[in-house]
């Protein structure tokens, strides 16, 4: 979804939200907040399957999950496919092995 034209969209959103605090909270409370509530539970999900060791600082995962594709988003750098998959795998090298 970032790679297309929503991508083109939400970062501008990104961009504006950083001059107004409205926006900004409706990103965080109605986009970032449920989106990094949805990525916790499928790591918790994953570390109960035996998929992934326990995460212990779910937020820094997150975070570093999100940040190269923000970083992608926001300079115009392309969010080639896999990308996702390339991230998790370099997070969690013995997980799907």
């Amino acid at each position: 979804t970032m790679s297309g034209p929503d991508g083109e969209v939400f970062a501008d959103l990104v961009a504006a939200s950083r001059f107004d605090e409205q926006l900004q909270k409706a990103l965080n409370e109605q986009l970032n907040g449920p989106r990094c509530q949805d990525t916790v539970r499928l790591l918790q999900a994953a570390v109960d399957a035996g998929q992934i060791p326990p995460v212990e600082n779910p937020d820094l995962v997150i975070e570093m999950i999100y940040g190269p594709l923000f970083s992608r988003l926001m300079t115009g750098e392309e969010i080639e496919p896999g990308l996702s998959d390339s991230i998790l795998e370099t997070l969690f090298p013995s997980a799907g092995k």
